[in-house]
């Protein structure tokens, strides 16, 4: 069941970055850089950033560092079962993904007054959840993972049990150009009862919107997006303000994330939108 992030006790900001790390040092995610990361800057916006399906704070680097330059105090999680290989990830269900944002959230309650959730594609789903069910000020969506392009994807409802390892090629050439991931059947299937669980969200309207998706995505159906923020996000939903936007590839050259090819373009784009 999802729930709001409830307070253990009376903890600090850094409290919770270090119960955070602890869990991900227990489970064998012994990488700093993989690990959840915060910056208290003193700053009254404080940003929660929700990485996508395999990908862990280390991708989100170049933009931490610009959310930081602009002075906001920014704490990206590890989302549950990433940061280590696909029998890592098969430890995991969406209920873990979403509950494993709690450190973070608390931590940037505890040291900011305005909240701000940024999540990318799978993240983009975690990050209207925790907007659902906890105070947000404002909700960033960046390529969100809705419905994916993949024709095939619903059969995972049959066939997840057999739990086929695959292979997932990275678009992302910042950081390794032939960096590959893998990924199990069992693990997908997990995108897709998060994307139910979206699907069928009776939103919580307390909070500002930004949708951001890319014209030629190649991973998620941009229909889908426009579909979803056109249900849920006309004025009539609410009074506070949704965005849709739509990127040209002939500028910001977006396959899917946020940060990708020509990612200090997008970074700058994104930052200037908290």
């Amino acid at each position: 069941m999802i729930e709001t992030f409830l307070k253990d006790g009376d903890y600090s900001a850094h409290d919770y970055l270090m119960m955070d790390k602890d869990i991900a040092i227990k489970n064998g995610v012994v990488d700093p850089k993989k690990q959840p990361y915060f910056k208290d800057m003193k700053s009254k916006i404080g940003v929660l950033l929700i990485h996508g399906y395999t990908a862990t704070p280390e991708d989100y680097i170049p933009l931490i560092k610009a959310i930081e330059e602009k002075g906001y105090t920014v704490y990206a999680s590890l989302v549950a079962g990433h940061g280590l290989d696909e029998n890592y990830l098969n430890t995991a269900s969406y209920l873990d993904w979403y509950n494993s944002i709690k450190y973070g959230y608390l931590a940037i309650s505890k040291s900011c007054e305005k909240v701000i959730v940024i999540g990318e594609s799978a993240g983009a789903l975690l990050a209207l959840l925790v907007a659902n069910y906890n105070r947000v000020d404002k909700v960033m969506l960046f390529s969100p993972a809705f419905k994916t392009k993949d024709k095939r994807f619903f059969l995972l409802k049959y066939f997840h049990f057999f739990n086929f390892k695959i292979h997932v090629q990275s678009d992302r050439k910042y950081t390794l150009e032939h960096e590959v991931r893998c990924t199990t059947f069992r693990s997908l299937n997990q995108l897709r009862l998060i994307q139910d669980v979206v699907h069928n969200l009776e939103i919580n309207y307390g909070y500002d919107l930004v949708c951001v998706v890319g014209d030629e995505d190649v991973m998620v159906s941009v229909k889908a997006v426009d579909e979803y923020f056109n249900k849920h996000f006309t004025k009539e939903c609410g009074t506070h303000n949704y965005s849709l936007l739509h990127l040209s590839n002939d500028i910001y050259e977006i396959d899917h994330v946020i940060i990708e090819r020509d990612h200090s373009k997008t970074i700058k784009y994104v930052v200037a939108m908290i």
